[in-house]
């Protein structure tokens, strides 16, 4: 986003005391895309940051994003939804923040982001931010740093009296190795039997090692009553690093996934190649960009989603900064994968349309 600083003599109040430092930040885009309802999309955002100090060393925060979209049944039509709120009090010893906020989950180490996101079906679910569970009503989460420990504690409440998601970790960096321990409490369905947060009671312990260039992450530990284990390993190797994963959420293998990687990174050329097969699901890409040097980069990537005929996707385009945070994106795409999306390829592509899309963003 755009961010502009006022004085803190042109700011509001903050919770009734003196007058706060405010930062507002904006970011626009509008488009046109063939596949698009009207061929016109467009999106605009609006954010503000506040922040105090106050005595004895607290100091306060405060952020809130306003988010205006298309609707997409017609280019006059928008709706407006307000997103990110959090409020946060901290000194140098604890930090308490309440709203839309991470659970004490996103300070583990997984493995790798399936094991991360496994859903319940799978083995269970872990959810490491807010925005994951449906129908919550406010997350506090309360972070501290005891010596070398760190600490977090979170709770998120359900909508319906439901009980809350409580996350507890501890862990620490000690030399090369690090260690982190999770506990998270199983959620019931409330009083009329709907399930707002999903979430499984979990004990995982965590272990990472760098040594001679090499990272290396281990887990074990029980997701609703099923054992789970997995490691992960990346190494570089001159310009590529190379990286693997293995995670099982059961004793039968049925419940395993796994994944190789390659990236390389030299000068204004970035690539990566990656195979992967979650619960039976295989999935691989190949993605390139290249930055021209001259204000352009381009791109191009491949997935394959299952290895069938129908299940693909690839992409290409360009994209012009202008300067000032505006930039022209140009580009071609045709997703049918299922099993995943572009985001997972080189280039961080994610968020390209089907089709032929031309943008203009402000960011």
């Amino acid at each position: 986003m755009k961010k502009f600083l006022l004085s803190s003599a042109a700011v509001v109040a903050f919770a009734g005391a003196a007058a706060a430092e405010v930062e507002w930040s904006g970011d626009a885009t509008l488009g046109y895309n063939d596949e698009v309802e009207k061929g016109v999309f467009w999106d605009a955002g609006l954010g503000v940051d506040l922040s105090q100090e106050l005595n004895n060393g607290w100091s306060a925060a405060a952020s809130l994003d306003v988010d205006l979209f298309d609707t997409g049944t017609a280019v006059e039509n928008g709706s407006a939804g307000v997103s990110g709120w959090v409020v946060t009090v901290e000194n140098d010893v604890v930090s308490v923040s309440a709203g839309d906020v991470d659970t004490a989950a996103e300070s583990f180490s997984f493995v790798s982001e399936v094991d991360a996101d496994t859903t319940a079906s799978a083995g269970g679910k872990i959810n490491d931010e807010s925005a994951d569970y449906a129908g919550e009503n406010v997350g506090v989460i309360v972070t501290s740093t005891i010596g070398s420990i760190d600490v977090a504690a979170s709770m998120q409440h359900g909508t319906d009296n439901q009980d809350g998601a409580v996350q507890l970790y501890a862990g620490g960096e000690f030399g090369n190795i690090t260690a982190g321990l999770l506990y998270a409490s199983e959620t019931d369905t409330g009083t009329s039997g709907a399930t707002t947060i999903n979430q499984d009671e979990a004990i995982l312990l965590s272990a990472g090692l760098a040594f001679a260039g090499a990272d290396l992450t281990f887990n074990a530990g029980s997701v609703a009553d099923k054992a789970r284990y997995g490691v992960e390993v990346s190494y570089p190797v001159g310009d590529i690093t190379f990286g693997a994963f293995y995670t099982n959420v059961d004793k039968t293998n049925a419940k395993a996934a796994y994944g190789v990687e390659a990236v390389y990174e030299a000068g204004a050329l970035e690539a990566k190649a990656y195979y992967q097969s979650v619960f039976a699901v295989a999935e691989l890409g190949l993605g390139v960009e290249y930055d021209l040097d001259n204000g352009v980069e381009v791109f191009a990537g491949f997935v394959d989603g299952d290895n069938s005929s129908s299940d693909y996707g690839f992409y290409l385009g360009g994209e012009y900064d202008l300067g000032g945070g505006a930039s022209v994106l140009a580009s071609y795409a045709a997703n049918d994968v299922t099993a995943g999306e572009f985001d997972a390829v080189a280039g961080g592509q994610e968020d390209i349309k089907d089709g032929i899309t031309l943008e203009l963003s402000l960011d």
